[in-house]
């Protein structure tokens, strides 16, 4: 009789596995944000679901520059045609121009520009649902099982695609909208997405807080343009489209307490912060050559996949405030250059270099996947945010310690340099990160897996048993702001009752006292 592992029964045992895993292999359809990041995020979650026996398709249009940002082959791209001529709207990178205009001026993007910047995203994310009849043919042929939509406010009108294929769908986002997906709305606790704010608020900050949050729901309302639902889904209104983000089985979100705030979450509300970050691959041979070379450690600068160009005076003070630390630097830039200590390339693989032994600071606009991709390699970082979320996270970064912010326009060379120099030298911002990276890392599966391990559970079971009634609430019933409001009409009631109560005695015995004197 066989002995061992390779036993008939074994072997059985072992076919039967396969067998089903293949049975239960799902085919899913990623919708990302039309943004190199977005890309990768959700590439990041197709590959983690293909490394559990599923298929994973990603949407992209046709005038999005990808640069293969769809990885190894793991998960298939479908490339679909984006409206184009004098009514189409702004790419994401033209939009993004824009911003930069601004820097290019001499200014920083504030509140209202940012709320533009949502309003011009929406509207190219809406077109992409509508821009090609052949994709919708396609997407019901291919009959996928699963849809994880990109749930930020730029890109609302893909729950549109799912809605219409009735299959089941979870959201991914790094920030939500909390009106909207119902999640715990506290605004004395939670900052803006878009606010320099940390979860230690003042009075008025709370008030500007909340301001923020309710403009930027209304902008929302505002900024979906009904001719796409009208065209896709004509029973549908902006309310009931808001409504489909917020029936998500899911919602996988881009953000950890670590280097986070801890915040009251709903169970089908899962955090996944830090899902591009990964261990560190071989570097390419010129890069591996420069830190070979280097004895004192390397310190990489990147301003982000959408940034094109720095004004010359902002760039000609970065680079003298660069030359003076004494230690090499590479830095992503439009331009190649090599000078000094600081060598200018167009591309590098961001997250093998920082999980290099001998890269000491990461200098970064801070968005959010630089940031948990600095946590996972636990190296410091100096934040220069330049919109969106970038200010959010810098104060963040801030607020523990493993690094600090600067302005890059209206910083000085001097302050520069002193803050990059006692970021480099400092051990406590190491010493910070590498407790936060190790904290990181120390749970039991990775976010990739995490993710893929709850969409796995609601593709088998559901999402209704991890739905909260919250999620079903109007803002004001959730917030308890409806029965505030009654008791505080109570009070008041109470309050003039009294008062007319006392009024009435009052005059009942001045009409006694005028009757005894009159008697007397």
């Amino acid at each position: 009789m066989a002995c061992g592992w390779w036993s008939k029964d074994n072997i059985s045992l072992f076919v039967c596995v396969i067998l089903l895993a293949v049975a239960n292999a799902a085919k899913i359809l990623l919708l990302p944000l039309q943004t190199y990041s977005g890309c990768v995020e959700m590439t990041a979650i197709g590959e983690a679901l293909s490394c559990r026996g599923h298929n994973s398709t990603i949407f992209l249009l046709s005038n999005f520059n990808d640069r293969k940002c769809y990885g190894e082959g793991k998960v298939r791209a479908l490339k679909f045609k984006a409206l184009s001529g004098p009514a189409a709207p702004k790419t994401p990178e033209k939009i993004y121009d824009s911003v930069t205009d601004l820097l290019m001026n001499g200014e920083e993007a504030s509140f209202s520009t940012q709320m533009g910047v949502i309003k011009e995203m929406i509207s190219y994310h809406c077109a992409g649902v509508v821009s090609d009849t052949r994709m919708w043919k396609h997407f019901r042929a291919e009959k996928f099982d699963m849809v994880v939509v990109e749930g930020s406010v730029f890109a609302y009108c893909y729950f549109l695609i799912p809605y219409k294929l009735r299959i089941p769908y979870v959201a991914y986002s790094t920030a939500f909208e909390d009106y909207t997906m119902a999640g715990p709305f506290l605004p004395s606790l939670v900052p803006s997405p878009f606010s320099h704010d940390t979860d230690h608020m003042s009075f008025f900050q709370r008030i500007r807080n909340l301001y923020r949050q309710l403009y930027t729901h209304i902008t929302v309302r505002m900024a979906i343009p009904g001719s796409v639902y009208v065209s896709v889904a004509p029973e549908l209104s902006t309310r009931s489209l808001l409504h489909l983000a917020a029936k998500s089985d899911l919602f996988l979100q881009n953000s950890d307490p670590i280097i986070g705030y801890a915040t009251p979450r709903i169970q089908n509300h899962i955090q996944i912060g830090g899902i591009t970050a990964r261990p560190a691959r071989p570097l390419p041979a010129e890069l591996k050559k420069l830190y070979d070379k280097e004895k004192s450690g390397i310190v990489i600068m990147s301003l982000g996949s959408t940034f094109k160009a720095l004004p010359m005076t902002v760039k000609h003070k970065i680079l003298r405030t660069l030359y003076k630390l004494n230690v090499a630097v590479i830095w992503k830039y439009t331009q190649e250059n090599d000078n000094k200590n600081v060598k200018s390339v167009k591309w590098f693989p961001q997250n093998d270099l920082l999980g290099h032994v001998k890269t000491r600071l990461f200098i970064s606009h801070c968005g959010s996947n630089s940031v948990f991709e600095a946590l996972y390699h636990a190296v410091p970082l100096i934040c220069f945010p330049l919109y969106g979320d970038q200010f959010y996270n810098a104060a963040r970064v801030e607020k523990w310690r493993v690094g600090l912010s600067l302005s890059l326009l209206y910083s000085s060379e001097d302050a520069m340099f002193s803050t990059l120099s006692y970021v480099l030298h400092n051990v406590t911002f190491k010493a910070n990160m590498k407790h936060a990276s190790d904290i990181f890392k120390s749970r039991p599966e990775t976010p990739r897996e995490r993710a893929a391990i709850w969409i796995d559970h609601v593709m088998r079971f559901g999402g209704s048993h991890l739905r909260s009634r919250a999620q079903e609430m109007s803002v004001i019933t959730f917030l308890g702001y409806d029965v505030f409001v009654v008791l505080l009409l109570f009070f008041i009631s109470c309050q003039i009752l009294l008062y007319k109560g006392f009024k009435f005695v009052q005059m009942q015995f001045l009409l006694w006292q005028s009757r005894k004197e009159k008697n007397t």
